[in-house]
């Protein structure tokens, strides 16, 4: 299962359009009443998440969230004018990064990247 957890309603939908309907949650689509943090630390703890994908407005440290799923992988997703925070996010602990605009072929690169 991914989770994208991103402000932009397209940007969830592009990605979620890669991904069987079943293997993806997107944030705020799905979760828009809900506290960021909270809802990715209940997904984490409930469900098997191996990748997720987010933009550092959210948060930039993915440690907290790899305590309670050490096997997850966090790419950050990061406009321009925000490569400090990605850069950041990377020394973190994050995977990579993913500049936007986010194309198919960099996403399925991503994919690859942290596929068992």
């Amino acid at each position: 299962m991914i989770a994208v957890v991103c402000g932009s309603s397209f940007l969830a939908s592009f990605i979620a359009g890669m991904i069987p309907a079943d293997q993806v949650v997107c944030y705020p689509q799905d979760y828009a009443n809900q506290d960021t943090t909270q809802w990715l630390s209940r997904l984490l703890c409930e469900e098997r998440i191996s990748l997720v994908l987010y933009e550092p407005a959210f948060f930039i440290d993915p440690a907290p969230f790899r305590v309670k799923s050490p096997a997850t992988n966090f790419v950050v997703l990061t406009s321009p004018g925000e490569e400090t925070s990605g850069i950041e996010a990377l020394s973190c602990g994050a995977v990579a990064l993913l500049a936007k605009p986010v194309d198919q072929n960099a996403l399925h690169g991503v994919f690859r990247l942290v596929s068992p």
